[in-house]
């Protein structure tokens, strides 16, 4: 079975937060495959900046959860592993790759009733729980 290894981003500017749509429609976090050789941190960096625009963030040092499922393509079923991490941007103005529909900053409740597949709401809402343990608001 093939599988995929990428790297997420739960993106937030003071109390908003950026959830993207993807082609297919749902709306998520940003994310992108690892490639080779590239720390999971400049995975980020780069797929923030190819995604959106946005170059500077500043990544929590002791956030990780992981997003594990399944998904059908062409050649069969691929697994698939996303580190999410947890990234401050201080600049909001998004310019969207075609990847993606299109881009929203919401508060926390808003984003999560936006979002998807709930394996998506359960990273998000991790998140959120740490910015409030830790200060981030």
């Amino acid at each position: 079975m093939p599988q995929e290894f990428s790297v997420g981003a739960v993106i937030y500017n003071g109390n908003e937060f950026l959830l993207v749509k993807y082609i297919p429609g749902h709306w998520g976090l940003v994310k992108g495959k690892c490639e080779s050789g590239e720390k999971k941190e400049d995975t980020l960096r780069r797929e923030l900046f190819e995604e959106t625009g946005i170059k500077g963030v500043y990544i929590a040092k002791d956030f990780s959860v992981s997003e594990k499922y399944f998904f059908k393509r062409k050649v069969g079923t691929v697994y698939k592993e996303v580190e999410y991490l947890l990234g401050e941007v201080q600049e909001k103005e998004v310019k969207l790759s075609k990847e993606h529909l299109d881009f929203k900053w919401l508060g926390f409740q808003e984003a999560m009733s936006l979002i998807t597949f709930k394996s998506t709401k359960n990273v998000f809402k991790e998140a959120h729980d740490y910015l409030k343990l830790h200060g981030g608001f």
